[in-house]
Formats: C-alpha cells, structure tokens, sequence
C-alpha cells in the first residue's frame, strides 16, 4: 500500500455532527508485531472499552495521549490497550481503522501503540460479512484545502492483514500483558511467547473463565522471567491486584487507567489524579 493513500472516516456516535471525522495513512507494509519489549519510559494500560468509539475518544483525549486533532501528544510513551474492543460496536471498521491511524502516529513522535487480541478480535477474524462492509468515508474525492482523500476498493481487508499481525500475549519490561479472557488459557500452554502468538490465529482459544491458583501463577512467572501479569477486565469497577501482587486486573473504564512508570505502577484517574498501587 502507498503511503500517500489517505482515509478520511466520520466518528461513529457522530453522525449528527457535520465535521467530526478522523484522517489516517495507509500503511506501506504491516509486518508481524514484536512480542518482548524494552520496558518504556511511562506506559498507559487501557483495556476494553465495550466497543463505545466515542469513550475511547475520551480516554484518550482525559489522559492526554491525543489532543482535539487526534495528533499523538503521549511523547515517546506507549499505550497498551488489552484487548476486547468491539464488544458492542456495529460499526466495527471504524474503531479498529483508528487504532490503525494511531499507531502510525504515535511512531512518528517516538511512542507506541500495542493493540494486544482479545476474543472479541480473534472472533472477528473469523467473520467474513465485516470484511467487505466499507467505513463511513467523510471525503472521497480532493477539497478545497488541497487534500485528496481516497476510498478503498477492497473494503476492509487492510484490517484484516493488519490484525493478524497483532499478538494475544506482549512482555512489556518485567510484565505480561494480556486480555483477562484468554489469560489462564494462553499462560497455562507454557509456550515461548512468541510461539503463543505464532499459533494464534491457527488456535481458537475458548475464552475459559477459569482461575490460577497460586502455585500456578508462581511457575507462570518464573517461566517467562516476568514479575507482573497485567490483565484488562470489563467485569470489574476499579484497578485491583492480588497474587501477592502478581496479578494486576484493570476495568474498563473511561475514569480510570493504569500507568507503569520506573517499575512502579499507578491508578490514574480522568481528574489527574494518581495513586500508587501497592502491590
């Protein structure tokens, strides 16, 4: 794909409001993501948000990782975001085509997106109908100012070659992350990491809500040299930790993230405000 291709796709829960539309490139190669990383200088963790485009917006506008423009003002931090974005969005090219935008972005000012698979992703890749729907372009054609957006002519399948290089499991630092969904499945394998997500695509995980005791969690972690398992959780209110702190289940809640900043880890909230987790 060309990087001059450019895409101009209204906001979905907008649709009233004439103007609010979001731009982005497309991609000249998307190749399979890393799965271990350097531990970043600050890292935000924003797990599902039900698929509710406009309160992922206001995510990420709250903790200042965009401004009103979508430009990415996060520096050179990452965004993790664990999985389950599309529980209950209809329109669902639009939510992933702006996490597609974003990543580009946030390279280009030294940060990073991590878009990590929940089931809700890896049952997408199994449906066709989506694939062939096209988003609700805002311009197809050159404006006033100059700027000559395009239409794509296979719908969707930029996404789904972009998504299939996205990971179920990510080592960030001395952390796990991963949707909470697929956690004990996925840990209990006791593949390398970058097995696991060799074979995701191949493997449908069950999505088995079952627990890990503690000796299990305590093998987990020794297996993958890691100190912190970090899970995105939607059926819980606020950030909580247990396993003597190796576990750490963050909600899906627009008020309220976790930061990972020199080892340390934080609540931070939509009002600034910051609290260290005690682990």
């Amino acid at each position: 794909m060309s990087n001059h291709v450019k895409l101009a796709i209204y906001e979905p829960g907008n649709e009233g409001k004439k103007g609010r539309y979001f731009t982005l490139r497309l991609k000249t190669f998307v190749g399979k993501e890393r799965s271990v990383f350097r531990p970043p200088s600050k890292a935000l963790v924003i797990p599902s948000i039900a698929g509710d485009f406009q309160d992922f917006l206001e995510t990420l506008l709250k903790f200042q990782v965009i401004d009103r423009k979508h430009q990415w003002i996060y520096e050179d931090g990452h965004i993790i975001l664990n999985g389950n974005y599309l529980s209950k969005q209809t329109k669902k090219a639009e939510c992933l085509w702006y996490i597609y935008g974003l990543e580009e972005r946030a390279f280009r000012r030294g940060g990073h997106v991590h878009f990590i698979l929940g089931m809700d992703e890896l049952m997408l890749l199994n449906e066709k109908k989506w694939i062939d729907q096209h988003p609700d372009y805002a311009f197809s054609r050159k404006r006033s100012s100059g700027q000559s957006y395009s239409i794509l002519y296979d719908g969707n399948n930029e996404l789904l070659r972009w998504l299939r290089t996205k990971n179920i499991v990510e080592k960030i630092g001395s952390s796990l992350f991963l949707n909470k969904e697929i956690a004990a499945e996925i840990l209990m394998s006791g593949l390398p990491i970058t097995e696991i997500n060799k074979s995701s695509f191949e493997d449908r995980y069950k999505g088995l809500a079952f627990s890990l005791d503690l000796c299990s969690i305590q093998n987990i972690v020794e297996k993958y040299d890691v100190q912190t398992i970090v899970t995105g959780n939607y059926h819980i209110a606020e950030t909580v930790s247990y396993s003597n702190g190796t576990i750490i289940d963050v909600p899906a809640s627009k008020k309220e993230a976790l930061l990972i900043q020199n080892e340390s880890f934080y609540r931070v909230f939509s009002d600034k405000e910051k609290v260290e987790l005690t682990l």
